[in-house]
């Protein structure tokens, strides 16, 4: 089956910030091939080589990012470090700038020493409300503080391509939020019901 996104509802008014995890969220990235598709990147410090990173897209990546870029205001939040991250960005942005931040692993808080999870706060001080900001994830730790804002979304690795439609899924669920009042309520409901409930277009 083929899958197209519901038509744009995006009002004129403000956009609300889609907070967006990379690795396993909107890809897949690992050391060495694991699949004979995967697009090798290379891993470049001070002008030099020095490694190779390898990525999986998941399917309807792009579609996604088109879809939502009009919409929301979108920030790419890593769990990896910019070294690693950035040439997937750069490929991920080379036709088209997706991301107003980039944000990576040095961005993250310790808890407990050896433990951390993502931190949010910071981007909601520059301005944002926290009624109109949604993180995806796919680790629910990594929103634990601020639960009510996050959406989970399974994990994506490559030997997973055939049949991941999660982000048409997600994408047609995130077109809902455009004009509520606060994402926080609405988010809790949904998550009890299941992103997979909501219906798609097949053409």
């Amino acid at each position: 089956d083929s899958i197209t996104f519901k038509k744009d509802i995006l009002s004129d008014g403000g956009k609300k910030t889609l907070i967006i995890g990379l690795e396993d969220v909107l890809c897949h990235i690992v050391s060495i091939p694991s699949t004979p598709n995967d697009i090798e990147l290379p891993l470049v410090y001070f002008g030099q080589r020095i490694g190779t990173v390898y990525l999986s897209p998941r399917p309807f990546m792009f579609e996604f990012l088109i879809f939502l870029a009009s919409k929301f205001e979108l920030i790419v939040f890593c769990n990896g470090e910019s070294l690693t991250c950035t040439p997937v960005l750069d490929y991920i942005e080379a036709d088209c700038a997706f991301f107003k931040q980039r944000l990576f692993q040095s961005h993250t808080l310790f808890i407990q020493e050896a433990y951390c999870v993502k931190y949010y706060d910071f981007l909601l001080q520059e301005g944002r409300n926290s009624d109109n900001t949604i993180i995806i994830e796919s680790q629910v730790h990594n929103f634990c503080l601020n639960i009510y804002n996050g959406i989970p979304i399974r994990p994506y690795s490559a030997p997973d391509i055939a049949g991941d439609k999660e982000l048409p899924y997600l994408a047609n669920y995130l077109a809902t939020l455009e004009q509520v009042p606060s994402v926080n309520d609405e988010i809790s409901k949904t998550i009890k019901k299941g992103l997979q409930d909501l219906s798609l277009i097949h053409i």
